[in-house]
């Protein structure tokens, strides 16, 4: 009966205070060894952010055979960027003569190694699903093709991907962006509308990558086909391939993404339309630094060094700062300096431009490039 009382409190249980006190019961009625208990409070502790005391718990454990628990506490480790915990935790379980690990421990661990960039641990554990048969399983093969995709192992990510009987999004959103990252843009819009030909929906991470890839390619004779191929299709476009990604993405209710708004902001300024990267970036209701960025860049690079300065002061007046990665980009460092010396010499706009900014905003166009 104690167990049962202690069992629901914990289920209603939400704060730390409350987690303490119910431990001490459990360990008072020395039913510190009950698998249930045990593993609802380490959830619970988790929930309240104290990942020390769930470790105490699960290490008290006489014998944690149930693997829900090793799952829950890997993905635990994983989700709050305790990376090392988690691989050491998964190397434990490893070591135990009566569990193996599940379908449901590879993920958490696999993107351990991702966020860590142990390609080595990753290889490990790739040949290990191979040998078990658990890399049928389209998620934990995704989070392979993810692993090998972050550690730009491109080839291998993609012979994966090519080798896998079902797909997902994800492994579908990485493989586009293994090719956007290659330099592969046109692999990449192939693989875009490969995906929707297949009934894939995408998302607002496959949009990015694919008007990024239109970006890069600025293709006007493959885009007066596509035109022409999407008027006939009633579509509302002009003559770019983007275009017709922009309509796609309003006609499928695609929600609102910063990236996908950024990119297609860039899109339209490396097209030469800046008219229409203006009408995206006003329609954006909640600017974040992202899409500042690609404003003030795309103006840049289109020689509107005055529109830069007001969209930088525009910036400012509604409390949002540049980046503080730096990533040199020389002509847009030395278009912001000339800038700087025109204003000052014809008091057009009393704006200044600090040298955060000037070395700084270099990273506006690396970033929306990649």
């Amino acid at each position: 009966m104690d167990s049962i009382k202690i069992l629901s409190s914990l289920n209603v249980s939400t704060s730390l205070k409350q987690a303490k006190l119910l431990h001490q019961k459990i360990v008072t009625l020395g039913l510190q060894s009950n698998i249930i208990l045990s593993k609802n409070l380490i959830n619970l502790y988790i929930s309240c952010q104290d990942f020390h005391s769930a470790k105490l718990v699960f290490h008290n454990l006489d014998y944690p055979l149930d693997i829900t628990l090793w799952n829950g506490l890997v993905a635990a480790y994983t989700k709050n960027h305790m990376f090392n915990e988690a691989l050491h935790l998964f190397e434990k379980l490893l070591q135990s003569p009566y569990l193996k690990p599940d379908s449901y421990t590879f993920p958490s661990v696999l993107k351990a190694c991702t966020a860590l960039g142990n390609i080595q641990s990753g290889q490990m554990i790739h040949a290990h699903l191979i040998k078990t048969g658990i890399l049928s399983d389209v998620v934990v093969t995704s989070s392979v093709i993810g692993l090998y995709a972050k550690c730009d192992l491109f080839g291998s990510a993609i012979q994966l991907f090519d080798e896998m009987p079902e797909r997902d999004i994800a492994c579908w959103n990485t493989v586009i962006s293994c090719y956007y990252q290659s330099g592969q843009f046109a692999k990449a819009l192939q693989f875009f509308q490969k995906m929707k030909d297949l009934r894939y929906m995408p998302n607002s991470v496959t949009y990015t990558a694919a008007i990024a890839s239109c970006g890069r390619l600025l293709d006007a004779e493959r885009g007066e086909i596509i035109h022409q191929e999407l008027v006939n299709n009633k579509f509302l476009l002009d003559g770019f391939h983007g275009k017709f990604l922009h309509a796609y993405v309003i006609r499928n209710n695609v929600g609102s993404d910063f990236f996908l708004n950024a990119s297609l902001v860039d899109l339209y300024f490396k097209c030469g339309r800046v008219e229409t990267a203006q009408n995206v970036f006003r329609r954006i209701t909640k600017k974040n630094v992202e899409a500042w960025n690609v404003m003030i860049s795309g103006y840049v690079s289109a020689g509107c060094y005055l529109e830069a300065l007001a969209v930088y002061n525009d910036m400012k007046d509604n409390f949002v700062f540049p980046n503080k990665r730096h990533t040199d980009h020389k002509d847009i460092v030395w278009s912001l300096l000339d800038l700087r010396l025109i204003v000052e010499k014809s008091k057009i706009l009393q704006i200044q431009i600090d040298s955060f900014v000037i070395f700084k905003v270099g990273s506006l166009v690396r970033k929306a490039q990649l």
